[in-house]
């Protein structure tokens, strides 16, 4: 069985860009509306470093968002599970009982053992993919 997943460049286009030039970015001093006090020099020095467009190559990018989603559904709980895209309290339960008869997931594939299909865990992935990359 295969899985096609797109290229972590094909997900990233359906991404807002900034508008900073592609070699770098700014990372934003977060601001309280409530408090009035101007953001420490520390704040303005963090805020002004430029930050690499690109500090993953595609490959260790994907290589962490699949190591990450594996380890939520191997250690995850009840709220952990459901809150990934295509498992609600069914596939979490299913996920449970595996985990404590001792199994492993140990890729995307070993979620055929709950009951999901090649284009249910295809799309599980691309969601959550997507997802994360909405987050970053």
């Amino acid at each position: 069985m295969e899985i096609i997943i797109p290229d972590i460049e094909e997900l990233m286009e359906d991404q807002p860009s900034s508008s900073k030039p592609e070699e770098e970015q700014r990372i934003p001093v977060s601001s309280n509306s409530s408090s009035t006090t101007p953001p420490t020099i520390e704040q303005q020095q963090i805020s002004s470093l430029p930050i690499p467009k690109e500090t993953f190559s595609s490959i260790q990018l994907r290589k962490i968002m699949f190591d990450h989603l594996l380890n939520i559904i191997n250690n995850g709980n009840y709220d952990e599970l459901t809150s990934l895209k295509g498992i609600a309290k069914v596939r979490a339960m299913k996920i449970f009982t595996k985990r404590n008869a001792g199994y492993v997931f140990d890729c995307m594939e070993d979620l055929e053992c709950i009951g999901m299909n090649n284009k249910n865990i295809e799309n599980f992935v691309i969601d959550n993919l997507g997802y994360m990359l909405g987050k970053i």
